[in-house]
């Protein structure tokens, strides 16, 4: 497959593109769950912990949100470049939302990323048949 091919597939693949914005969208909700929980719980009174204990929980819950929103905004740039490990690490996404509430957005991020044209624009050796 040449670099037009693998071009064209990678920009005007639905299933691609569609799967490239659900990991722009999760990074952003990761983005508001951040800011919003953070906050919440770095303004917790009571629950018998001291309010620097729950300053720690929320700045804590920040940077954790703040980890993934970095991670799926610069696996989806990836993607968007053509980037071999950026496939890898859409799929490993993927999996991490399987088992949650998001089961459909990780079901469907790998849809769009396992077919086979896909994986040979990304230059992923195609499954033993």
């Amino acid at each position: 497959m040449d670099d037009l091919d693998k071009a064209t597939i990678i920009n005007n693949d639905g299933l691609l593109s569609s799967a490239r914005g659900l990991i722009w969208l999760s990074g952003f909700l990761f983005l508001i769950l951040g800011c919003a929980g953070g906050y919440r719980f770095g303004s917790s009174t009571g629950y018998d912990l001291p309010s620097f204990a729950w300053i720690i929980i929320g700045f804590c819950f920040f940077l954790t949100c703040g980890v993934f929103t970095i991670t799926n905004f610069v696996v989806a740039n990836g993607l968007l470049s053509g980037k071999k490990w950026s496939w890898y690490g859409g799929l490993a996404l993927a999996v991490l939302y399987l088992p949650s509430c998001c089961f459909p957005l990780g079901a469907f991020i790998i849809l769009g990323l396992v077919r086979s044209k896909v994986r040979e624009a990304y230059g992923i050796s195609p499954s033993p048949a």
